[in-house]
């Protein structure tokens, strides 16, 4: 499973994708996790919200070692990507 910096699950087969951003005004990076749209509502009841999230950024200044994370995280969500669709 992924866990957000707010303590909220997301678990591997929820994901879509996961994708780097910079912006192009602030220059904040940060790490995104896309969840399967067809999980969003499952996520939304899990949390508590009143919307569904479509994506759940981690920013990266928030991070001790933010580019190993990310190398990591990336590192992992293909090796489960195979498993998943095996």
């Amino acid at each position: 499973m992924v866990i957000d910096l707010n303590g909220n699950k997301v678990y591997w087969n929820e994901i879509e994708d996961i994708k780097f951003l910079k912006s192009s005004v602030t220059n904040m990076r940060s790490t995104v996790i896309y969840p399967h749209y067809t999980n969003q509502e499952k996520i939304r009841i899990r949390r508590n919200k009143s919307m569904p999230t479509p994506a759940h950024s981690i920013d990266w200044f928030l991070i001790e070692k933010p580019k190993e994370y990310h190398k990591n995280l990336m590192k992992t969500w293909k090796e489960k990507q195979g498993v998943l669709l095996d």
